[in-house]
């Protein structure tokens, strides 16, 4: 045991970038820390004199506290409305943390790996190594919630770069400048004043990184002017429970007065000589639990609705499969109140709407919210001239799906959300970032529609237009230009940049044992 476990300086410096980690995502919002948040870890590595046992306990120790401390809203939902003890809950989350901790702690490793061989000059493998590690995790979790990148999602002149490589890039080259102080406080450390000559160099580094962040092209194809579309979203603050059939009227109604009332505004202000194009009303995923297919109350309502505002209608509706069972949908009605297509959920919430476990297991236990089948069609939702990529919730997490909608001939991509089942936490703006990031990938504008927060307007350069407050019914009407100039890069290549990254550490990663054995 004593093979795995580091000096306990190590280890503090390790816990340190955890809590720097911490501050530079949501709710502290400190982006600017994550330029030097990784520093502590390492040099905890570097000094640990290439053990890949010790690296690897220093990366799961910072994984660990950091994913804890930035997930704990996970706790939310199991103590508030399953009523499960709260030591259980967070006791289910320290494992999941750990899980997702574990990846730091493979970094940390291929990193003293390659340290043994080649000393604190591997540092500069860093920026190769992380992303990997990060593009990993998705693979192997089908989760990559809070990578590095999204540190940077609501700083627009460093976000952009999304559009060439996701993610990733954000991440390559934020761990770039880390690993750039990194080596620098090393050589200081082990040289004292001979190691001025890699400090100076490291200083024109991270002056040529910061010219190139602020002063690169914009990679993004420049957006071609079309139709634009009225769109009007509904954030109704529908309450998680105690919802009886009276509430259930009530809250119905409300929907359909808080987008008329924003209409109205919106054409109040409108200038005389602007031209009508097609409208669309948007309302979110929440616990209102329509039932479109099967209720003819809702579908005469709905009907009504949409012939009288002269508008299309996109919302969240539990609909039956062929099998009994049911999906979690997307229906859009057209402005004479006849279904124009419908978009079936297709990457749900594991243990919240399905249970990823074989059967029996899984019959043994149901999902949080429900039971639904996976939907299987990427096809965006045709409405009039436009195209539009449905994302339901958690799905906003997946650029695979947003870049097979652009790659289908989306121009625009709609979100609706419930976030209300997880509280007032940081999981609003986390789950906002990721959004952004999906915008800036494909070049298409985004429109957020959500029960308790944070609706807003997404443009393609990740600017964030008219945020709903948290926890407040409102609503907003916008004319949106979707895109119709080219794809981004991303949207052309996908994870590139992560392949690759992943390619050149397995290759750097044999060498290193390569030669150890030499």
């Amino acid at each position: 045991m004593r093979t795995f476990a580091p000096s306990w300086h190590s280890s503090s410096l390790a816990v340190s970038t955890s809590i720097l980690l911490i501050l530079a995502f949501p709710d502290f919002n400190l982006e600017a820390i994550a330029w030097f948040a990784l520093v502590p870890l390492l040099v905890s590595i570097a000094f640990e004199k290439g053990s890949r046992r010790k690296g690897f306990t220093l990366g799961l120790l910072s994984g660990t506290c950091f994913f804890f401390g930035t997930c704990w809203w996970l706790t939310f939902a199991p103590i508030t409305y399953a009523g499960m003890s709260v030591l259980l809950s967070y006791g289910l989350l320290l494992v999941a943390s750990l899980v997702a901790g574990s990846f730091f702690g493979i970094f940390a490793s291929i990193l003293s790996s390659v340290m043994a061989r080649y000393s604190e000059r591997a540092l500069f493998l860093a920026p190769i190594v992380w992303p990997a590690c990060e593009f990993l995790r998705y693979w192997i979790t089908g989760n990559n919630w809070n990578a590095f990148g999204y540190t940077q999602a609501f700083v627009p002149g460093i976000v952009r770069f999304a559009s060439f490589g996701g993610v990733y890039i954000l991440s390559l080259l934020l761990v770039l400048w880390n690993a750039t102080i990194a080596f620098a406080v090393v050589r200081v450390v082990r040289n004292g004043r001979n190691a001025a000559k890699e400090v100076a160099a490291c200083v024109v580094t991270l002056i040529l990184v910061t010219a190139v962040l602020f002063g690169f092209p914009k990679v993004m194809p420049e957006t071609v002017k079309g139709e634009s579309l009225l769109v009007t979203v509904v954030q109704p603050n529908v309450p998680m429970s105690g919802i009886d059939a009276l509430t259930y009227e009530s809250l119905r109604a409300e929907h359909v007065e808080l987008a008329e009332a924003s209409v109205k505004a919106f054409e109040a202000r409108r200038e005389p000589s602007s031209k009508e194009g097609e409208s669309l009303i948007v309302f979110p995923e929440s616990p209102m639990l329509f039932e479109y297919g099967s209720d003819d109350g809702l579908r005469g309502m709905f009907t009504d609705f949409t012939v009288r505002n002269n508008a299309s209608l996109l919302f969240n509706s539990f609909e039956k499969t062929t099998k009994g069972g049911y999906f979690n949908s997307a229906v859009l009605l057209g402005p004479d109140g006849k279904k124009l297509g419908q978009y079936n959920k297709i990457f749900l919430l594991p243990f919240g709407e399905y249970v990823p476990l074989p059967d029996p297991l899984s019959s043994l236990l149901s999902g949080f919210v429900g039971s639904f089948e996976h939907g299987t069609d990427f096809a965006p939702l045709v409405m009039g001239n436009h195209r539009v990529g449905v994302m339901i919730c958690f799905e906003s997490h997946f650029p695979v799906l947003t870049s097979e909608y652009a790659r289908r001939g989306a121009d625009m991509l709609v979100e609706m959300t419930n976030d209300g089942y997880l509280g007032k936490t940081p999981i609003l703006r986390q789950h906002l970032a990721n959004s952004v990031l999906r915008a800036v990938e494909t070049g298409l504008p985004v429109v957020r529609s959500t029960n308790v927060g944070i609706t807003a307007l997404i443009t393609p350069q990740g600017d964030v237009v008219e945020p709903a407050a948290p926890y407040t019914s409102a609503s907003r009407t916008w004319e949106v230009t979707p895109s119709s100039g080219g794809p981004t890069v991303y949207v052309r290549f996908g994870d590139w940049l992560a392949w690759l990254c992943l390619g050149v550490s397995l290759a750097v990663l044999f060498l290193s044992f390569r030669r150890r054995r030499d």
